[in-house]
């Protein structure tokens, strides 16, 4: 198996990505049999840096549609979907102060549950981490607010917009996930929603969203 690195950026949507895998299908066509090759993309934790509608400088149509119709242009075997569970576009400030705080207070619950040393590098560099994403989504606007995370739902309408259908997981491959989570993840649980959407939760609460989606 090989395996190649495709410099490109959420700034402009993806598009030399997009560009190489449009390119790749018109040259090599009949590399391998129909049935031989499965384009499978994998959207993990990258969708919300590309610019949304609340950003006053795009044009209309929304660069996530615009990105979501290229990707099903490609003909894809399966796409996968996978983001946070919150709502950070919101124009006003006190909304998104609202989410960020509802939202926000996981990550460091979670990390004194695991990086119990409050003086330890990983803990450190862990919660600056996230501290910079709190700044970002409350404290910047325009272009310098990269933190642009939408809920679940706004996710699947988009894909359903860009003529999408929902995938279904495995029992198999959930049954493993909770598996996994019971025995290494104390705090950490997953649980099914409508249409077959995944939700990893802690303590009860979204944190993260998986979805499976082919081309309606």
């Amino acid at each position: 198996m090989e395996f190649r690195v495709i410099p490109s950026t959420h700034s402009d949507g993806f598009s030399t990505l997009i560009d190489h895998l449009r390119i790749h299908h018109l040259l090599y066509p009949e590399a391998t049999p129909p049935a031989a090759e499965a384009l499978v993309i994998n959207c993990h934790m990258m969708l919300h840096y590309i610019e949304d509608e609340s950003t006053a400088t795009i044009a209309s149509p929304s660069p996530r549609d615009a990105f979501l119709k290229s990707i099903r242009s490609l003909e894809p075997t399966v796409v996968v979907v996978v983001d946070e569970d919150v709502e950070l576009t919101a124009g006003n400030l006190v909304c998104r102060l609202r989410s960020a705080f509802n939202y926000f207070w996981i990550p460091f619950d979670a990390v004194d549950a695991f990086l119990p040393a409050a003086g330890s590098k990983q803990r450190q560099w862990y919660e600056a981490e996230v501290c910079w994403r709190i700044e970002n989504v409350i404290a910047q606007e325009g272009m310098q607010r990269v933190e642009r995370a939408e809920g679940k739902a706004r996710w699947v309408q988009r894909m359903r917009n860009a003529a999408f259908r929902e995938a279904a997981f495995g029992e198999d491959c959930v049954a493993e996930v909770r598996g996994m989570l019971g025995e290494h993840a104390a705090g950490w649980g997953l649980k099914k929603e409508e249409e077959d959407q995944l939700v990893l939760t802690w303590k009860g609460h979204n944190v993260v969203f998986a979805t499976a989606w082919v081309p309606a």
